[in-house]
């Protein structure tokens, strides 16, 4: 019964119905406490609805129950990090990265949170490992020439620029729009 109620809920979010969604995990966590699919679910839910505090309860206790959710422990880093405790956030992608060493999201996750503690070069070399991960990754491209133009290093900021926009047609399209606003401008 616990898992018909979980995937009720999963259909509810899928529907847009998050405050409804929660009702039916809160229900399969009373019928199986042990089962941390819908911890992690609710965590989702949660934060989908700005409840950033609750999903990261939510996503403990999910990671808690079932510690190998590489995803669960993504979702608990980025919870944590809208609620700006970014020291607990690289903790929780560190987790994600040890269940599964080429995850890809969890790195750039992870350089996201030590841009924030103004950890630059280690932020650069996370956002180095999601490009490992995944080359396609531009959002891992853009973040480390963020990073790397913020540091001095001009020349390697627009090659990761240009390596971003490479990937991602419509970030190349997003920046020729804004560009074209500042030269309209005078600038």
């Amino acid at each position: 019964m616990a898992v018909t109620w979980n995937t009720v809920g999963m259909v509810l979010m899928k529907m847009g119905r998050a405050d409804r969604a929660i009702d039916c995990y809160d229900k399969a966590i009373s019928l199986e406490t042990k089962m941390a699919e819908p911890w992690h679910n609710k965590g989702s839910a949660l934060y989908s609805l700005g409840k950033f505090s609750e999903s990261s309860a939510a996503f403990a206790k999910a990671v808690e129950l079932s510690p190998r959710n590489e995803k669960a422990w993504n979702e608990y880093g980025i919870s944590d990090m809208m609620l700006k405790k970014f020291k607990e956030a690289v903790r929780s992608f560190d987790k994600a990265i040890q269940v599964k060493a080429d995850y890809a999201e969890a790195w750039f996750n992870r350089g996201r949170a030590q841009e924030a503690l103004a950890q630059h070069e280690e932020a650069i070399r996370s956002f180095d490992r999601a490009i490992q991960a995944n080359a396609s990754y531009y959002e891992a491209w853009y973040e480390k020439g963020r990073r790397q133009a913020f540091l001095g290093r001009h020349e390697d900021a627009i090659a990761s620029f240009q390596k971003a926009f490479h990937k991602s047609q419509i970030l190349l399209a997003w920046f020729c729009r804004y560009a074209s606003h500042f030269l309209a401008a005078g600038f």
